[in-house]
């Protein structure tokens, strides 16, 4: 596993909580990642920690349009699991 800072790990905490309650929550502003490499590292813990079988993966911001709208570098991505 990945070393993660300490905002990092406050966040991976609340997703997994969020993941197995199957509810939402409000994302604090000072969880939010500073970048994708922060928040895939995030999405590795969290998946580690989850322990659930994975399915596949989702991709996002595949066109110019959607990643102008969300200020993305490039197509994002996902982790899916068998169980949800």
């Amino acid at each position: 596993m990945k070393s993660i800072s300490g905002k990092q790990e406050e966040l991976a905490n609340l997703l997994v909580q969020a993941r197995r309650n199957v509810s939402q929550f409000p994302l604090p502003d000072d969880l939010v990642p500073a970048t994708a490499l922060e928040a895939y590292a995030v999405n590795q813990t969290v998946a580690e920690r989850l322990g659930w079988e994975p399915l596949g993966w989702k991709i996002a911001g595949t066109t110019d349009a959607v990643r102008d709208k969300l200020q993305l570098d490039g197509p994002i991505y996902g982790r899916t699991f068998r169980r949800r």
